[in-house]
């Protein structure tokens, strides 16, 4: 880059601790930069901020302290600088129309050579460009197969297997050997399990495993719940859990909560306190399989806040 660009060696400064910003004041006498173009996190972004000349301009392409709601020292805009957030995603999501014009105006500017991408070495770190109209040939390995298969010899269940995560896990088992049966049953209700357990023992397999799906989502604030649909939410998942736990055989293979709610953390401590297996999984959001994906308003509120959701894919993969 500095060959490319004819950047001399006084003009490129270590950024892995804060001297950087002395530095640069140094060599610009006090006045600071124009611009800063900024990856850094932190008390190095809040450097980089403080280095920034009066009426400078701060273009932030780093997404972390935006998503993990961190604080600017606003010292620096006494100067009259400006900040600004660069998110794509969020050009593409509010003006479709205006993203496709910067896309464009950025492919007639690789075109007429007004930039060009930096000449990779063999020490290159970081992001690379892709040229999309050179043809070549990429390898694909092909999946591997699966690491783990069920016993043939055993059944599993799956609460709440009906809904969307819960047929996605079914499939899951599926590929991996096991064959899925969908009796109707209140794991809530203690009767109704131990009369499909009962059932069960008697006509297919030991249970060596479970996984708890099943939910009741009432989606507003805490202090907007009546009871009624707090404990409705909490009968499933925490009756529901407690009843397989005194129901279902000791020693399996493994027993999983899917679950945002911390009580279930306690709730497998205690298992393991017993000497049986159980591991909570605090899923948040999955945007493509079950409750969010279903309904189209919930899945447009959790696009707009910009928070990270799960994959169905990321969700077999801690599963797996």
């Amino acid at each position: 880059m500095q060959e490319q660009y004819n950047i001399p060696n006084d003009r490129i400064f270590y950024s892995r601790n804060l001297f950087f910003g002395r530095q640069i004041m140094q060599v610009t006498q006090g006045r600071g930069v124009d611009v800063v173009l900024n990856s850094l996190l932190g008390e190095a972004l809040a450097e980089s901020l403080r280095i920034l000349a009066p009426l400078g301009r701060f273009v932030e392409i780093e997404k972390r302290d935006i998503h993990t709601f961190q604080n600017l020292p606003m010292q620096p805009f006494v100067r009259n600088v400006s900040y600004h957030a660069v998110n794509t995603k969020s050009v593409e999501h509010y003006n479709p129309a205006h993203m496709c014009e910067l896309v464009l105006e950025l492919v007639d500017m690789l075109d007429a050579g007004t930039f060009r991408p930096p000449r990779p070495t063999g020490r290159h770190i970081g992001k690379a460009v892709v040229d999309w109209e050179t043809e070549v040939e990429i390898p694909v390995v092909p999946s591997p197969e699966p690491a783990f298969i069920f016993d043939a010899n055993a059944s599993y269940v799956i609460a709440g297997g009906l809904g969307g995560i819960g047929r996605s896990l079914a499939a899951w088992f599926s590929r991996r050997g096991a064959n899925v049966a969908t009796p109707r049953c209140d794991v809530s209700d203690a009767n109704s399990l131990r009369a499909v357990i009962d059932y069960a023992t008697k006509t297919l397999p030991p249970v060596k495993g479970y996984i708890q799906t099943s939910m009741v989502l009432k989606d507003r604030v805490f202090q907007n719940m009546t009871l009624d649909e707090w404990q409705t939410v909490l009968d499933l998942k925490i009756n529901g859990t407690w009843n397989l736990h005194r129901i279902l055989p000791k020693k399996m293979d493994f027993f999983v909560i899917l679950s945002s709610t911390g009580g279930m953390d306690a709730f497998a401590r205690h298992r393991w306190s017993l000497g049986e297996r159980c591991v909570s999984v605090d899923v948040g959001v999955i945007k493509d399989v079950g409750y969010v994906a279903e309904h189209s308003d919930i899945a447009k509120h959790w696009d707009e806040t910009k928070i990270q959701v799960l994959a169905e894919k990321d969700l077999l993969a801690v599963i797996d």
